[in-house]
């Protein structure tokens, strides 16, 4: 039963890893040919409300703090902000989805995103402000904020059934596509 336990925690850190991989591919590189107006999805939220949705706070919060790293390195400023913010937005939507919502469905994720995205946006924009200087606290959020949350909540809407779906890999049923032997 140990090995069994060990192993599923194995193939959860190859998962998630994996799922890093192509985010860290994708957002920078294809994401940006779907971009309107210079404004493009955020699936690192995305992908870190799912697992939040799909997995619990625990889940949601260590998936945020390592996605949000993998941003802020990719981007190289403000390191350790989006790390933070996405670790808090992945705690309380497990907290959320534990205490208050039942279901999951497409819209239930796409709202959470919305609040998480818009929420995570700007609280960066407000730092980023203070650190660098902005245009403007309206013109950040009407401009920016609002509708890269609005573009990242369609994203959820239209890409969380696949990665529900493969979430389901992580149970071991699936993993090996019949019962565990303790259960036999």
């Amino acid at each position: 039963m140990k090995g069994a336990e060990t192993l599923k925690k194995r193939f959860t850190v190859i998962f998630y890893a994996v799922w890093l991989a192509i985010l860290v591919i994708i957002q920078p590189t294809a994401v940006q040919w779907i971009s309107v107006f210079g404004i493009s999805p955020d699936l690192f939220i995305v992908f870190v409300i799912c697992a939040a949705l799909l997995r619990g706070k625990t889940h949601g919060a260590v998936c945020g703090f390592i996605l949000g790293m993998a941003l802020d390195l990719m981007t190289g400023r403000m390191i350790g902000l989006s790390a933070v913010l996405y670790m808090y937005a992945g705690f309380a939507a497990g907290v959320l989805k534990e205490s208050f919502i039942s279901s999951e469905s497409r819209l239930g994720s796409a709202a959470f995103v919305l609040g998480a995205a818009f929420a995570c946006s700007a609280v960066y924009m407000a730092a980023y402000s203070a650190a660098y200087g902005s245009p403007g606290l309206l013109y950040g959020i009407c401009g920016t904020v609002l509708p890269k949350a609005l573009y990242s909540a369609a994203a959820a809407f239209v890409f969380s059934p696949l990665i529900r779906r493969s979430f389901g890999l992580i149970a071991e049923r699936s993993m090996f596509g019949r019962r565990p032997m303790h259960e036999r």
